[in-house]
């Protein structure tokens, strides 16, 4: 389930990469009180630029980098465990 806090987080990552979007689907309505507050499973986006090219990178990055960070600290844990 996402929070506000989530869909914030994901927009100041967004634009701290230079990735100008537009919150669209749930979030957007609830948020412009077009809807009521409800249980939300992901966030939705329109990226108004000519291809995704620089968004595939920015997941690709982000996803390597949460990858190495989550390797990091299960080496991290199994290390203290049986130390």
């Amino acid at each position: 389930m996402t929070d506000v806090a989530v869909v914030l987080r994901v927009v100041d990552l967004l634009e701290a990469a230079r990735l100008r979007v537009w919150l669209f689907g749930g979030w957007a309505e609830e948020l412009r009180g077009l809807r009521a507050p409800c249980e939300h499973h992901d966030v939705d986006f329109l990226y108004p630029g000519r291809d995704l090219a620089r968004v595939d990178r920015f997941i690709g990055d982000f996803v390597r980098r949460c990858a190495f960070c989550q390797k990091r600290f299960f080496n991290r844990a199994i290390h203290d465990r049986f130390a």
